[in-house]
């Protein structure tokens, strides 16, 4: 088995577009989601079908279950983005205290 960590989800994520649109086999019926054929520029893993197949009689399809992956470690990335950027903050608040109090027992 070889396991690897992956990164670049959040990036990935935000290559994709969603789309309002109504299925050729169902008019009438406005959905939201993604195009198969652009979803497979980005993130080929959920997607089945091929771009050369007829729309009508074999479509593309999306495995929305395969984003689930995806989803779950753009959520931990950007959690660690705005983590380092609170703490990152927080550090500067504290330095220009701890200069505030230093120059306040100094005088």
């Amino acid at each position: 088995m070889n396991i690897k960590e992956y990164s670049n989800a959040l990036n990935v994520l935000s290559n994709i577009g969603i789309k309002k649109y109504e299925r050729i086999s169902n008019p009438g019926i406005e959905e939201i989601g993604v195009i198969a054929q652009e979803l497979q520029k980005v993130y080929p893993q959920a997607v089945s079908g091929s771009p050369d197949s007829d729309v009508k009689t074999d479509p593309m399809m999306v495995d929305y279950s395969k984003l689930t992956p995806l989803l779950v470690k753009a959520v931990q990335e950007q959690q660690e983005t705005i983590k380092k950027k609170l703490e990152d903050k927080l550090s500067k608040i504290e330095s220009l205290l701890e200069r505030k109090r230093f120059t306040t027992v100094s005088n």
